[in-house]
């Protein structure tokens, strides 16, 4: 009969190593979404740090353009660098998966870079313009405030950054302990695994040797515990029940053996009764020589107290009373000749039938001679012999 799916080792097995192969990797998971989001805050780190450079650069070319160095030239410099800090802004806004780039997504980081976003398009760019499109007075008054601001925009940058590097040494604890805890799991799950695949298979394996060793010895009374409902289970009460009908056979093999052996003693005297009187019968001798040699050793085989041979006179229906042993002289004269139908043997001779009589019956006449005589029972057999 086939067992139930959950019960099948080959299911007990496959879900554990489906179990631990998750758990693996869930950790493994859980340590590159880290690794990954630990690049992406260093690409931040470095992308928000860029922001402090481009703003002072922006600062020394708006200084040239107030000054009127190469006013032309500073115009488009200034301008391609206020697109630059835009695209650095629009990066870690967006993120760049690809890189990977991405701020950590913390409410102090969130707040912080869209204030210093806030302030650099509320505050700084229009300043940087105003700086690069007006003239006399007004660009001065411009400058100065856009001086000014660059230090506060440079401060709130550093502020920016401090507070991604703390972030990214929080997941960096974070990738470490996972880390150790994916080592723990490894060493755990390769001792369960070890034990488990002991309980399993090696411990029924084994029990099922030793009980194998202890029939081996001849010592049918070993059965094997059965602790599972799966193939070993199964293994198990298959071999108890081999092991009961073994010690059942061996406990009768004597006494089969026992009576085997009588059986072909019995046989055996038979068949040598059976050869030893057919040789005797075809051996040239007088009726008085052949009764005598065939009576002694049928009574001797049946143990009987006593036996006659007595012949057929078929045209005057008498039996000759031929040869006898263990009965009386007085018998034997009485029954020296009589007509068939006067006894049991005559009866046999009629009916040409074997005839077995308990004497000690209720249906026993006590007036037949071997009544008399003692006898409890009697045997009557036709026999025919050369003719």
């Amino acid at each position: 009969m086939r067992l139930p799916l959950p019960h099948q080792l080959a299911t007990k097995i496959t879900g554990l190593l489906l179990g631990f192969l998750m758990l693996a990797l869930s950790a493994i998971g859980a340590t590159l979404l880290l690794s990954w989001q630990l690049e992406g805050s260093s690409a931040a780190i470095n992308e928000a740090g860029s922001l402090r450079m481009h703003s002072y650069k922006l600062a020394t070319m708006l200084s040239r353009q107030v000054a009127g160095d190469a006013a032309g030239r500073q115009r488009e410099d200034a301008l391609a660098q206020i697109e630059l800090i835009e695209h650095k802004f629009a990066s870690l806004r967006r993120g760049e998966p690809q890189r990977p780039l991405m701020l950590p997504q913390t409410d102090a980081i969130a707040s912080r870079f869209a204030e210093i976003a806030a302030d650099w398009r509320g505050t700084m760019r229009p300043l940087a313009m105003t700086v690069l499109d007006s003239e006399g007075m007004a660009r001065q008054v411009a400058w100065v405030r856009f001086e000014s601001q660059v230090r506060r925009f440079v401060f709130d940058v550093d502020q920016l950054v401090h507070l991604i590097e703390r972030d990214s040494e929080l997941r960096t604890f974070w990738l470490r302990l996972s880390q150790f805890a994916l080592a723990g799991m490894a060493l755990v799950g390769t001792v369960a695994v070890i034990y488990l695949l002991y309980l399993l298979i090696i411990t029924p394996v084994t029990r099922l040797r030793e009980g194998i060793e202890s029939m081996t010895r001849k010592d049918f009374s070993a059965r094997v515990a059965v602790d599972s409902r799966d193939e070993f289970g199964d293994l198990a009460a298959g071999f108890n029940r081999m092991a009961d009908r073994l010690e059942e056979s061996y406990r009768h093999l004597e006494e089969r053996v026992r009576e085997k052996t009588a059986t072909l003693a019995q046989q055996n005297r038979e068949l040598a009764l059976l050869y030893d009187t057919a040789a005797f019968l075809q051996q040239p001798q007088d009726v008085h020589d052949m009764c005598d040699g065939f009576l002694r050793r049928i009574a001797e085989y049946f143990g009987a107290d006593g036996a006659t041979v007595r012949t057929l006179d078929e045209r005057r229906g008498n039996l000759h009373m031929v040869v006898h042993r263990g009965i009386s002289d007085a018998l034997a004269e009485t029954e020296h000749c009589m007509k068939v139908g006067e006894c049991l043997c005559g009866e046999a001779v009629q009916n040409k039938v074997t005839v077995l009589h308990d004497l000690r019956g209720a249906g026993s006449e006590p007036t037949l001679a071997c009544v008399k005589e003692g006898f409890g029972t009697v045997a009557v057999f036709q026999i025919h012999a050369q003719q």
